[in-house]
């Protein structure tokens, strides 16, 4: 019996502390818990654990004790780092862990308040979609000479991708995709750095033919220190951080208009280093897996002093209406779930800033791979909280805990098998979403949530979140609030 009653135990923990794959849009491969298993919500699974851990523990203590000390540190290991692992597993053994999330890790977050103190005018989304950006325009062009980017590139780390491309054979880089960008670090003194790690897909061509890569990089910035970051039209146009002139640089880095070099870091961030941690054929993910939803009866995190700064938001913003921008974030939420449930994430464009897009634009396509798609159906928002406030030189950001319900899946296109979840039962959920808009906005009449803020029409907008009736990019928090970030509620921090 001991051993039976050992062996059960021990085979079931490792089951239930496996890692799992997890769909939904912004719950879906971001952080621990959330996502329904094959068998169902699992909560009879965790009760008998705990039976037959209480059966040892006092039938034999011998095994039972330690065996419960044991299982007590193994949870607490878990959790700790649940907030920075992709549920399901990668086929390659040297994938790092996963994180879709956006955001600054915790140790860093409060780094980059000090940096605020410095340079009232940094933005963590704009830093981010600059990344983004400039991560995107250097692999697609480090088979010419990157000679458009040399303000923003350190001469001697563009010689070098310049001669690694040539050195490999690589004629053309494509499709390439962000999937996470985080800021890991920040060193502050005469210069600053900031320190993003990032993770993507792209395709190599080259004389064998087209190569997927799956790329894991470390990117460090610099910068003088007292530098004043770019606003949000200037830092995404990557342009001459001295002049702002968009023409190419010349072959030494300097520009053509002001014959500044602009490469130095004296007028905005320069890529210093690049350091690549796993690079490997794409590896297929594990998107059959499920798990069950971590945190949803927690207690809700509020901001500390957030009463306080909901008084000073509304004093800046007496027009603000509380109802209008919980029925914006129903929209948004119920649009987005419609978008990922069929597979046209170019529908949600309008309602996300660029990084976060992109973000989940590389886990749908990850899903469409393996031949899968992560089903939702009636999404049900049960309450939308608020519970974060912050405010910086360009944007305010609103951050709400929404409960929600939907019934969850993932099933094969082919044949409709169901491989994860379940068609008939509705799983219940909470996470914490941020939304953000141009700091001075001034509310508009009510208008139809379907068209384009800026000018009404029909929303049809481009990949790259323009309307194509006015030329406004409505996806930049210019013209209404939009999504920002997502996390899970074992993961996030007021």
């Amino acid at each position: 019996m001991r051993r039976v009653l050992t062996g059960v135990l021990i085979g079931s923990l490792a089951w239930a502390l496996a890692e799992a794959a997890w769909g939904r849009v912004g719950g879906g491969e971001t952080f621990g818990g959330g996502g329904a298993s094959p068998g169902g919500s699992g909560d009879d699974g965790g009760a008998f654990l705990i039976y037959l851990l209480i059966r040892l523990v006092f039938e034999y203590p011998a095994i039972g004790i330690p065996l419960a000390i044991a299982v007590g540190i193994g949870y607490l290991v878990m959790k700790a780092g649940s907030a920075h692992r992709l549920q399901g597993n990668l086929s390659s053994q040297q994938a790092r862990d996963w994180s879709a999330s956006v955001t600054p890790t915790r140790r860093s977050a409060h780094r980059l308040e000090s940096l605020r103190q410095e340079d009232p005018n940094f933005s963590t989304p704009l830093f981010l979609d600059f990344v983004n950006l400039l991560y995107t325009r250097v692999h697609s062009e480090r088979t010419g000479d990157l000679a458009s980017l040399a303000g923003y590139l350190d001469p001697d780390l563009r010689r070098s991708l310049i001669e690694q491309t040539r050195t490999a054979r690589v004629t053309e880089v494509q499709n390439v995709l962000v999937g996470s960008t985080r800021i890991t670090d920040l060193r502050r003194g005469a210069s600053q750095a900031l320190t993003v790690d990032l993770e993507a897909n792209f395709t190599e061509l080259g004389a064998s033919g087209p190569a997927p890569i799956y790329s894991v990089e470390r990117w460090t910035f610099v910068r003088r220190a007292g530098v004043l970051s770019k606003g949000p039209v200037e830092i995404t146009r990557l342009a001459c951080p001295s002049c702002g002139n968009p023409a190419e640089f010349r072959a030494d880095g300097s520009c053509p208009f002001c014959d500044q070099v602009a490469s130095t870091g004296a007028w905005a961030w320069v890529l210093k280093t690049l350091e690549v941690l796993n690079r490997v054929p794409r590896p297929r993910m594990d998107l059959r897996q499920g798990g069950q939803e971590v945190g949803t009866e927690e207690p809700t995190r509020m901001q500390p002093g957030f009463e306080l700064r909901r008084k000073e938001f509304m004093v800046r913003h007496p027009d603000f209406s509380w109802p209008d921008f919980e029925g914006r974030v129903r929209h948004v939420f119920t649009c987005l779930q419609e978008s990922w449930s069929q597979g046209r994430w170019e529908l949600a464009r309008p309602f996300e800033t660029d990084h976060l897009f992109s973000n989940h634009r590389f886990w749908l396509e990850a899903y469409a791979r393996d031949g899968l798609a992560n089903r939702i159906q009636d999404v049900r928002i049960e309450h939308v909280v608020p519970v974060k406030i912050e405010t910086d030189a360009w944007f305010d950001s609103l951050t709400v805990r929404i409960w929600a319900s939907a019934r969850d899946w993932t099933e094969e296109v082919a044949t409709g098998k169901v491989v994860a979840g379940s068609r008939e039962k509705a799983r219940r959920f909470s996470e914490y979403w941020t939304f953000l808009r141009r700091s001075g906005f001034s509310a508009a009449p009510a208008r139809d949530p379907a068209a384009c803020p800026s000018c009404g029409a029909p929303l049809e907008i481009a990949m790259s979140g323009i309307c194509p009736y006015c030329d406004s990019k409505i996806t930049s928090g210019e013209f209404d609030w939009v999504l920002t970030r997502i996390e899970q509620d074992e993961a996030y921090e007021a």
